[in-house]
């Protein structure tokens, strides 16, 4: 991609305000980042609540103690709980901590500080639809594993909302 919009020596008329739009994009995309971490920290504490709730309630464990469960209960937990170790798993990948690109990077803008604004603008613009654009394709893998531990959490709740209606009715 081709982010060099004029040369440094020229001022492009409406440089103040492309050159803000692309800042506030690129604040907006770290902003989102933080949003979706937190998103992903309420799936891993949900999912794992409502697991423990259910493996630890009295009548699961009287029925595993007496060795009593059906072939359709068996399945329906085994499957509950494989799909919330995967739905941790996504919703872990999907928290890692990945780089992320901000810019003007500090200690080259410093040596600009003897430059007119808007040279300074032209010369960095560049670097930021860089940054936005790297960012962009850390974001969209996050939220494919975000997308990811979200289904199969509801699977996994699904299977013991079952599971449990089974115990219950039998």
């Amino acid at each position: 991609m081709n982010t060099e919009v004029t040369k440094p020596d020229e001022k492009p008329v409406g440089i103040g305000f492309v050159y803000d739009e692309c800042s506030t994009k690129l604040s907006e995309q770290l902003q989102l980042i933080e949003t979706l971490d937190t998103k992903i920290s309420i799936i891993i504490g949900f999912a794992s609540g409502i697991i423990v709730i259910i493996l630890t309630s009295e009548t699961f464990f009287q029925r595993f103690l007496s060795g009593f469960l059906s072939l359709p209960e068996k399945t329906l937990l085994i499957l509950g709980v494989v799909f919330w170790v995967v739905s941790l798993v996504s919703a872990f990948v999907a928290f890692l901590t990945r780089k992320y690109a901000t810019a003007p990077n500090p200690g080259e803008l410093v040596r600009w500080a003897n430059e007119k604004k808007e040279r300074i603008q032209v010369s960095f613009i560049g670097n930021i639809i860089e940054a936005y654009e790297f960012n962009r394709s850390q974001i969209d893998k996050k939220v494919r594993w975000l997308k990811g531990a979200i289904a199969f959490t509801v699977i996994s709740i699904g299977s013991l909302i079952i599971f449990i209606l089974l115990k219950t009715l039998a």
